[in-house]
């Protein structure tokens, strides 16, 4: 490997390789910003670093300037194109380059670790480091100074910048991207690994009966050789002596590890058995006295998600809770000592888990109040993968027949809406649920051929299906679509598509009768309507009890759309059916899936998930003098109906109601003709939607 002893020597040997030609003393003062005493020193200083590798040196001709001998530049040729290689961290930091161009966001890591790992850096180390322009240099040093951690800082000093601040914050930047670091900067080292390292880890977890998992295990490993060489190098950077007040195995094996290394401080044993606490672990060992204190907490953890979600997940005795214990042992550390944890799965488990993400969010509380220290976003995916794995175990209620998933945010109301028109009107057809998003983030979706949303979702990456998003009340356009997919997954033939709107027991009977002769035509006719109505109960008159809980009003002023969801749900929270949170949820669910809860004809129906903050039955019935839009949306809203579900079936018979009716063109032109409350109650008496 070519020493030079001269800063500015490897900056000014790739610009004589570029330029093999030659390159004149003006030019080079120019490019490098140097004064001629300084160019001829490096030239100098350049030569016998060649000399020392039996390669003869930089040559000046007249009329071309200074360059490098043919025979020289093929042999630098050759050492670049095979990619210096270091045997060590520190020595990488001192002489490495970097002659593929990195992007920004790399480039800004490495610098904020290469002004860490050193005890001051000039600006002409960072060009020759990284190939860039001085400007360059000086704008990424401005970016950098911004988004430092935390109680560090750049500054200025006669031998070039330096970060100052606590030893422990730079480390624990440095731990939080060791990976990535190294990544960017494995191709110009000689090793993956450290033997030695690796022998005192496999030491320790047999002494403390905890077991790493891979990836944790090989980065502590490269991680504790970047920490060596820095407070070897460095003795200044090592961290002080400090009371001991931990007698853990961590401590005790991380004291003789050090001590092997020559380094005597408490403080520094210390500072290693944290970060090691806070790896994750595939086994540990259950006589550690925090397993006793976390257990009932995590315990916690799932009895509140299984509330928020509505799922049973078993909270003790189970490979969640086993798993989720030993999990959160190391969560525990990372909280305790700050270390923060990089998830790089982070944005795609919130795109395609939004409400397991969210479930979670609230199911971590008891052990936020525990640590008394936020769980970040990064910690929380993590925590999201282990309750999503054990709802996929649960089997969630997918038929074994090839079919449909119907989904909508609550799995509720204009699900269960949509789910029975298509039932109707494709009877061959196996539709799925309707499911909640929840659930269809989890649940296994191997025999879904299509899949039908009432709200916008995102296509689940790891077993991709087709996803269309249809109103409730569909159009022609609609229907056409749909039936268009139906083909192409192979669940109709194109045969089968009629262009009738509905398949009717009269226009199967004609069939029929094609082929045989119909002896009993009432009762043929009597068993089909049966047989439809199994599959799509039509509304019949139900008895009281269910309707005892519903509500009329009448609204003469004006409002915009979140006070007419107010006013159209205060019935039901004045008598206790709901609380005023899950009102909340219904204008959250509209701003963030848009108006799927508008179905139509000027109807919104106002619901969420009966764990959302239902206490009982309910429904209530808004009319507005004035109508009025849904945010953004192009939909005109006059009635909100509120309903309040219990669960996802005591409520369809209002619900089989309300779409006869809405489908009624009658009923809904008496509706656009009330105009006062006692016409309003009238009405919906008559209609047997309230008593």
């Amino acid at each position: 490997m070519l020493q030079i002893k001269s800063k500015h020597g490897y900056q000014l040997l790739e610009l004589l390789m570029q330029n093999p030609h030659g390159v004149s003393l003006s030019d080079l003062r120019i490019s490098l910003n140097l004064s001629r005493r300084t160019i001829f020193y490096t030239l100098s200083a350049i030569n016998d670093a060649l000399a020392k590798e039996g390669l003869d040196g930089i040559i000046n001709i007249r009329n071309l300037g200074y360059l490098l001998p043919n025979d020289t530049l093929s042999s630098l040729e050759k050492l670049q194109s095979e990619s210096l290689k270091f045997t060590n961290f520190n020595e990488l930091l001192d002489h490495g380059r970097f002659s593929k161009q990195l992007n920004k966001d790399d480039r800004y890591i490495l610098i904020k670790w290469l002004l860490i790992s050193r005890p001051t850096t000039s600006i002409n180390k960072c060009n020759q480091f990284f190939d860039v322009s001085r400007n360059t240099t000086i704008n990424d040093l401005k970016i950098i100074s911004d988004k430092l951690p935390k109680d560090l800082r750049l500054i200025n000093t006669p031998a070039g910048k330096k970060i100052i601040g606590p030893e422990v914050v730079k480390r624990r930047w440095v731990f939080t991207n060791f990976m990535e670091i190294f990544n960017l900067v494995s191709d110009h080292l000689t090793f993956k690994t450290d033997p030695k390292i690796e022998k005192q880890l496999k030491l320790l977890e047999k002494i403390t009966g905890n077991t790493l998992v891979d990836d944790a295990f090989r980065s502590l490993t490269l991680y504790i050789k970047w920490l060596l060489e820095r407070i070897t190098n460095y003795p200044n950077f090592q961290l002080q002596n400090s009371a001991q007040t931990d007698t853990s195995l961590a401590l005790t094996w991380a004291n003789s590890f050090l001590s092997d290394e020559n380094v005597s401080s408490l403080g520094e044993a210390k500072f290693l058995a944290e970060i090691i606490n806070t790896q994750a672990f595939q086994h540990i060992n259950w006589d550690n006295p925090l397993i006793k204190q976390l257990q009932p907490i995590t315990q916690k953890m799932i009895q509140r998600f299984n509330q928020v979600s509505g799922t049973e997940l078993p909270v003790s005795g189970s490979k969640l809770s086993h798993d989720l214990l030993i999990h959160m042992v190391s969560t525990y550390y990372r909280a305790k000592y700050k270390i923060k944890y990089r998830n790089p799965l982070l944005n795609q488990i919130k795109q395609n888990y939004r409400e397991s993400f969210e479930i979670t969010r609230t199911a971590a509380q008891p052990f936020i109040d525990f640590t008394e220290q936020p769980l970040s976003d990064d910690e929380l995916a993590l925590i999201t993968v282990y309750f999503s794995g054990a709802i996929r175990k649960l089997n969630l209620p997918i038929d074994s027949e090839d079919g449909v998933m119907v989904i909508c945010s609550s799995g509720i109301g204009t699900s269960q809406l949509l789910i029975t028109q298509l039932r109707r009107r494709y009877p061959s057809v196996n539709f799925l649920g309707p499911f909640n998003s929840f659930q269809y983030e989890n649940a296994p979706i191997t025999n879904v051929r299509l899949i039908i949303s009432t709200v916008k979702l995102t296509s689940r990456i790891e077993t991709a299906r087709p996803l269309i998003t249809m109103p409730v009340m569909p159009s022609d356009t609609d229907w056409q679509r749909v039936e268009g997919w139906l083909v192409k997954v192979g669940l109709i033939s194109e045969q089968a598509i009629t262009s009738h709107p509905l398949i009717t027991p009269d226009a199967i009977i004609d069939v029929i009768s094609n082929y045989v002769r119909i002896v009993d035509y009432p009762g043929l006719e009597k068993a089909l309507k049966g047989y439809f109505n199994r599959l799509s109960p039509q509304p019949e008159k139900v008895l009281p009890t269910v309707f005892d809980n519903s509500f009329a009003t009448y609204i003469e002023q004006e409002v915009e759309w979140k006070n007419a969801t107010w006013l159209a749900m205060n019935p039901l929270i004045n008598n206790s059916s709901i609380e005023p949170s899950y009102v909340s949820k219904i204008i959250q669910l509209t701003e963030e899936h848009g108006d799927y809860m508008a179905i139509g004809k000027g109807i919104f129906l106002a619901h969420a998930a009966p764990n959302a903050g239902v206490n009982k039955l309910g429904f209530s019935y808004t009319l507005f003098k004035h109508p009025f839009y849904i945010g953004n949306s192009h939909k005109q809203i006059k009635l909100i109906i509120g309903l309040a579900p219990i669960d996802q079936k005591k409520h369809l018979k209002v619900l089989g109601a309300l779409m006869h009716h809405i489908q009624n063109d009658r009923w809904m032109n008496q509706l656009n003709h009330i105009h006062s409350q006692n016409e309003l109650e009238t009405a919906l008496i008559h209609s047997h939607l309230i008593n």
